[in-house]
């Protein structure tokens, strides 16, 4: 693997996290396309939502998911090809 992705393990579940719905069925929806980009400001729960919507497509779809982390400096045009 290149040196500007590193796979990371998949986040816990926290079970008490709400789960935001909305946000799922958007993430779900957009499941076909090349490049979905979720964000916000630290704090608001991309990573909880994440793993939910990760959880979920294991479920629905018996598919796979990895987490990568792309690490600063990596041209994320190149990153997004792969």
């Amino acid at each position: 693997m290149s040196s500007d992705l590193a796979p990371l393990p998949s986040p816990a579940r926290a079970w008490s996290a709400v789960e935001r719905t909305r946000v799922l069925d958007q993430l779900s929806a957009a499941a076909d396309a090349r490049v979905v980009t979720l964000t916000a400001t630290a704090g608001f729960g991309k990573s909880t939502v994440l793993a939910q919507w990760s959880e979920r497509w294991r479920i629905e779809r018996a598919g796979e998911v990895v987490w990568l982390e792309v690490t600063d400096g990596a041209d994320s045009r190149e990153v997004a090809d792969r």
